[in-house]
């Protein structure tokens, strides 16, 4: 019978071969990422501050995801899925027009690669010519989080992608922590991680 170990790694190495065929990554990228998930671990955080929910449509999702960046005094930490609403980047650039720090790690397949409607590319190249941090990944076959981290004390998270569709038409959800800056430092090593593994995103209309 084989080990537990030599299970694991038929099973990671099977997986690796899968991706590797479907998605043209490095394969020195993939076993990184094989890696991580062999060696990382949950994270416990002290609950504290205040909890606020939100849903879609017509629940209060984007009026709330809105109200967090509004909220924003220091600086704006985003991941993001799909990168499309324009009220999501209106918010985002007053932000930074008052001299909040805005940095943002987003999909490249979804806003870049594959954005047939110029939405993405759009919304992605007003904030950097805003001179905010922009930043696309391709270091995963889909870069799925949608979180802000706000002046390192507020978190929000959900499936509640930037996008029109999210605000209008699906069910979604969207749950901020006000006030956790230990619950924020955790978000922020994840999205620094991710910005490392990201490049700059060159403006294109």
């Amino acid at each position: 019978m084989k080990s537990p170990r030599l299970l694991r790694a038929l099973i990671v190495g099977l997986a690796l071969s899968w991706v590797g065929a479907a998605f043209p990554f490095q394969a020195d990228t993939l076993h990184r990422l094989a890696d991580s998930v062999e060696t990382a671990q949950s994270v416990v955080v002290p609950a504290s501050g205040s909890v606020e929910v939100g849903f879609s449509p017509k629940g209060g999702a984007e009026a709330l995801v809105l109200r967090v960046i509004d909220s924003a005094q220091s600086d704006i930490k985003v991941l993001a899925y799909s990168f499309t609403s324009s009220r999501v980047t209106a918010a985002l650039l007053g932000a930074a027009r008052r001299g909040v720090s805005v940095s943002l790690v987003a999909d490249f397949k979804s806003n870049v690669a594959d954005d047939r409607s110029g939405k993405g590319l759009a919304a992605l190249s007003a904030l950097a010519e805003a001179g905010c941090d922009v930043r696309v990944i391709s270091a995963y076959p889909i870069h799925h989080d949608k979180v802000l981290i706000v002046d390192r004390k507020t978190v929000e998270v959900g499936s509640f992608n930037f996008s029109t569709a999210a605000a209008r038409l699906n069910s979604e959800n969207v749950l901020v922590h006000w006030n956790n800056p230990a619950l924020a430092k955790v978000y922020l090593e994840h999205f620094d991680r991710n910005y490392r593994l990201s490049e700059r995103f060159r403006v294109q209309y």
